[in-house]
């Protein structure tokens, strides 16, 4: 189990769609783009879910698991 799967689609997404074209330099600054907005989302959305579900998700992997 995952604490955030759709994310993990999302990352993949950002960086694979430009790659289909052959522009890897929009793929690596969408890519860098999305891990900055997603570092500061996913802090925000875990402290948001309070400390049952950080007990619930303790020791998942956020994208890998």
């Amino acid at each position: 189990m995952l604490r955030h799967p759709n994310y993990l689609a999302v990352i993949l997404e950002m960086a694979c769609l430009p790659l289909a074209w052959g522009m890897w330099r929009l793929a690596l600054l969408f890519t860098a783009g999305n891990a900055v907005i997603l570092a500061l989302r996913i802090r925000d959305e875990e402290r948001a879910l309070g400390p049952d579900w950080a007990r619930s998700f303790a020791g998942k992997g956020r994208f890998v698991p």
